[in-house]
């Protein structure tokens, strides 16, 4: 797949961020916040809540912030966070106020978690931050989205679409949960590279299917992950170019954040 000639036309502005703003960059509110996407999903939901912990956004009334971490679909126990798997809302909110961030879930099979037996808007209720998972990706850096997918739900006002750069440039059946989907939507063949802007094409052509119907959302942020060299950076900026909107670049290891506009 070629790029555009006129996607080369214009160098996207580079603004540096703190890492510790990405709550605020990604506009989060006191509501719920559905993360959805691949290439970095849980990690950037365990950067939010431990900077949203530390005070990097507003809690009511100065408070210690209350943080759920759930999912709609399947995940992992967050490492040094306590856990909560029963369907007591009144049990749920004492662990809030005892230890201010817990994890939400069912236990299934292979040591994973489905979602809370509590349902979303009462996890909203009991907490200041609700950040959910909401979709799956079986590991792969990049994904197309089938019909069920993903799960976010209706109380959702903040939508977080994570696209990991490390997908970038690779063969298609390599790097694309569902290759067969995304080639279906683009025109493409298996063994054509998931360019930065294959990705950018591919998730404006499924936004307004995931997005829809869904009246609370009020912010959809694009978060590119494992920006980790000049390379991604470029693929990054080559990614911005196509999505013709803002979106955060982050490295998550070296803790580097940076706005392309």
């Amino acid at each position: 797949m070629r790029v555009s000639p006129n996607l080369l036309e214009r160098t996207p502005v580079i603004e540096p961020l703190s890492y510790s703003q990405l709550p605020q960059a990604l506009a989060l509110r006191p509501s719920v916040t559905a993360v959805i996407g691949s290439g970095g999903k849980t990690t950037t939901l365990a950067a939010l809540a431990h900077l949203i912990a530390a005070g990097k956004l507003a809690s009511p009334a100065g408070k210690r912030p209350r943080i759920i971490l759930s999912t709609t679909t399947h995940i992992r126990p967050f490492p040094h966070t306590p856990l909560f798997t029963r369907d007591n809302p009144v049990e749920l909110g004492q662990a809030l106020a005892e230890h201010g961030t817990v994890c939400c879930g069912t236990p299934v099979e292979d040591g994973k978690l489905a979602a809370s037996p509590i349902a979303a808007a009462e996890l909203a209720r009991l907490a200041d931050y609700a950040l959910l998972e909401a979709d799956g990706s079986r590991g792969l850096p990049l994904k197309a989205h089938a019909e069920h997918e993903p799960v976010i739900p209706l109380e959702a006002s903040t939508l977080v679409v994570v696209v990991g750069a490390h997908g970038f440039d690779q063969p298609i059946e390599a790097v694309v949960h569902r290759p067969a989907l995304a080639c279906e939507q683009l025109n493409a063949s298996p063994s054509d590279l998931a360019t930065a802007e294959f990705a950018a094409r591919l998730l404006l052509a499924e936004l307004p299917r995931l997005t829809q119907d869904r009246p609370q959302l009020k912010t959809i942020s694009v978060l590119i992950t494992h920006v980790d060299s000049e390379a991604r950076r470029e693929q990054a900026e080559q990614f911005q170019r196509a999505w013709h909107a803002p979106v955060l670049a982050v490295d998550h290891v070296r803790e580097q954040l940076m706005r392309l506009r």
